[in-house]
């Protein structure tokens, strides 16, 4: 039984870093130096996107949308 709660409580440990390391890698809310922040896109912003892409038509533009499912 003793065995049995050290690996339990090793994978918990373990886990817990693990994902630490991935919510520090992946969900930081912060754009790299030199790049334009962050925004949310919803029913106000549509227009400034569609100007925005519009305005780059010289350039390869690509528009990714993902969700947490």
């Amino acid at each position: 039984m003793k065995a049995m709660s050290r690996r339990l409580i090793l994978f918990g440990i373990v886990a817990g870093v693990l994902a630490a390391a991935g919510w520090w890698q992946f969900l930081r809310r912060e754009a790299p130096a030199g790049q334009r922040p962050l925004v949310t896109l919803d029913a106000t912003s549509i227009g400034s996107l569609k100007g925005q892409f519009n305005a780059s038509a010289d350039a390869a533009r690509v528009i990714v949308l993902l969700a947490p499912t």
